[in-house]
């Protein structure tokens, strides 16, 4: 088995129609999240995991920020591609904890959401999708500038798949 963790953080924008991506469920947001893609911090952290898991490079080694193709991506391509190599490798995912801090708007009533939403982009049973909302305890510099995730997850590893002998 193997361990994974992974880490996001996008800084804010105040406006008056924004929005937070989490998941891939469209939350209203007093700000916009800033970012070269579309900002989804949970996949960008869980991605990560996951690479970390694989022992392969980051996000922003195979997606790198900056570039035209990767302008406005869709961080579910991302967090596929992650889910490609993994079961390249026979490996699955047991489970998926994630943290998410975000001052506003408060995140609790969006939480079966999001973990239903998580739990189907990674194809494994609700259950074994952790949670967590939390706050920056109003501190300044964090609270009014960014959001940010952790995510850790569990991979079973595969096992090696004989070759059939030739004759």
């Amino acid at each position: 088995m193997q361990i994974g963790s992974g880490f996001d953080l996008h800084r804010i924008r105040p406006t008056r129609r924004g929005f937070l991506l989490a998941a891939g469920v469209k939350i209203p947001a007093p700000y916009r999240v800033l970012a070269h893609s579309d900002g989804d911090f949970i996949f960008h952290a869980v991605s990560d995991a996951l690479a970390s898991s694989l022992g392969t490079n980051d996000i922003g080694h195979f997606f790198p920020p900056g570039k035209p193709e990767t302008k406005a991506m869709n961080s579910a391509v991302i967090l596929k591609h992650y889910l490609r190599a993994l079961i390249g490798q026979g490996a699955q995912i047991l489970s998926v904890s994630v943290v998410v801090a975000a001052q506003k708007p408060k995140l609790a009533a969006h939480c079966p959401r999001i973990r239903s939403a998580l739990s189907e982009a990674l194809a494994i049973p609700l259950h074994r999708v952790g949670l967590t909302m939390k706050t920056f305890e109003a501190v300044k510099p964090l609270a009014s500038n960014c959001v940010a995730c952790w995510a850790t997850c569990l991979v079973e590893e595969g096992r090696p798949r004989m070759r059939r002998r030739q004759k």
